[in-house]
């Protein structure tokens, strides 16, 4: 028997669990100019738009490669890989039209897309 999902969920959180917690959080807060985090043991976090992305501390020998994709919207997406690479992230693939992707420090994927005429 399906269950019918409805038309209106959206995703607002996105929590990334990592053995280097303030590293990681840094990385994605300099790359995408977000504000300062909200913390408590073991966690922080930024509002990126509508989607809050938290990022937990993981045991060491815990968080895996690639355990999460992360997708956003930029306005300048030459400018945001530039940063992105300049702070340690790898290239997945190059920018190709409006789309690009990087792995962060842990080895994440994290696909950006420019933004079009989007508020």
């Amino acid at each position: 028997e399906s269950i019918e999902m409805p038309a209106n969920a959206a995703t607002d959180t996105a929590i990334v669990f990592t053995t280097r917690m303030q590293e990681l959080a840094d990385f994605y807060r300099l790359s995408l100019g977000l504000g300062e985090a909200n913390g408590s043991p073991g966690h922080l976090g930024f509002q990126a738009g509508p989607v809050y992305l938290g990022f937990d501390q993981a045991e060491e020998g815990w968080a895996s490669p690639a355990a999460v994709t992360l997708w956003f919207r930029v306005d300048d997406l030459q400018a945001v890989i530039a940063h992105f690479l300049s702070l340690g992230a790898r290239v997945n693939y190059t920018p190709v039209d409006v789309l690009a992707s990087i792995y962060d420090l842990d080895g994440n994927l994290v696909s950006l897309s420019q933004r079009r005429g989007e508020p």
